[in-house]
């Protein structure tokens, strides 16, 4: 399988092909003490894939590299990237294959996937952007100008054994004045190859996200991906907060926007972490469209003691910080509530 581990490797995200305690076939996704095992309905060749959003990572599976299925539910593996010295604090964390007590042949490995949402917010290699907290948590890339670029290291388009290409280029962002372009190049700007041109509108305001699209050349094989930023704005541009490729087939089937495949479907509510907490929590949710909400905490009662967040909020996935400092230890309820959508989880203050 595929597994993500820091440097001690007393940590490790792991998602595989195994058995169960009967010896039933399953894929199992698991971190720390959370584990998730489902049917393995792919037999002996099966697609894994391990998608990251932040501090919360996805698993799934599939038998042709199309169709994915999830493992469990998201799993927060914010401990994981806790720094270790003289080891995660100067190289990150690493991933790999992951093959225990049998054998195993992999046939392709890909590091980052052109048909899977990419978050715009973390680029390899950039000029005059940054990376900024918006309202309600989520994040974007920001501060771009005219000339300003982008990297995306190792973006998989096609291979003989992934046969893909694309033929729609997808950007969610924000705007507040007249807009630009994004430029879509491979392996370098200018001398390498322009597959794309994206026009970004105005949006109302830099809150509120928007999906701009435009044809893409036919590429395969695996590329860097620089985005050139263009536009007459003396200020910002515009915000980035996703860009993904989109093939024949997700055009013929309506899929819009960065929530293909991996993303939730539906308004969530995830368990807030750390869990007990003292005195700060941080809680994460994602809306699948944008969305009028209020995010609350109750006591066991149900007494409303603060509103962390009421308004409007773009599609995504958005984080919000508990403080309970001045509060007594015990258990208090966090609701989040978007148009008929309800979702409540319970926090224990311990102090």
């Amino acid at each position: 399988g595929l597994w993500v581990f820091n440097g001690p490797q007393n940590l490790f995200v792991r998602l595989c092909a195994s058995a169960d305690a009967s010896g039933e076939n399953v894929v199992r996704f698991s971190f720390s003490d959370t584990r998730y095992e489902i049917e393995n309905t792919a037999g002996y060749a099966v697609w894994l894939k391990l998608v990251r959003v932040n501090h919360e990572m996805t698993g799934y599976f599939s038998t042709d590299g199309a169709v994915w299925s999830r493992v469990g539910e998201p799993i927060n593996v914010t401990t994981l990237n806790i720094e270790q010295t003289q080891f995660n604090n100067f190289t990150g964390n690493r991933l790999g294959l992951y093959v225990k007590d049998n054998h195993a042949d992999f046939d392709l490995f890909i590091y980052r996937d052109a048909y899977t949402p990419i978050l715009a917010e973390c680029p390899a290699n950039q000029f005059g952007t940054l990376r900024r907290i918006i309202r309600g948590g989520g994040t974007v890339l920001d501060n771009i100008g005219d000339g300003d670029w982008a990297l995306y290291a190792g973006v998989e388009f096609g291979h003989p054994k992934y046969p893909k290409s694309p033929v729609k280029f997808q950007a969610t962002a924000s705007c507040a004045g007249s807009g630009g372009m994004i430029e879509v190049w491979l392996d370098s700007i200018d001398t390498g190859r322009k597959i794309a041109e994206c026009a970004i509108g105005n949006t109302g305001d830099l809150n509120t996200f928007q999906t701009f699209s435009s044809p893409v050349e036919p590429v395969s094989g695996r590329h860097d991906v620089y985005l050139r930023f263009r536009g007459t704005e003396s200020d910002r541009l515009f915000q980035l907060q996703w860009f993904v490729f989109l093939t024949a087939s997700d055009t013929l089937s309506g899929v819009d926007g960065p929530s293909p495949s991996h993303l939730p479907q539906r308004m969530t509510l995830e368990p807030n972490y750390p869990n007990p907490f003292n005195p700060e929590t941080r809680i994460s949710y994602f809306l699948p469209k944008e969305s009028e909400i209020r995010l609350v905490v109750c006591d066991a009662l149900g007494r409303e003691i603060a509103t962390l967040v009421q308004g409007t909020q773009p599609a995504g996935r958005h984080t919000a910080v508990f403080d309970g400092s001045r509060l007594g230890s015990g258990m208090y309820l966090c609701i989040l509530e978007a148009g008929d959508s309800r979702a409540v989880r319970k926090m224990m203050l311990m102090k």
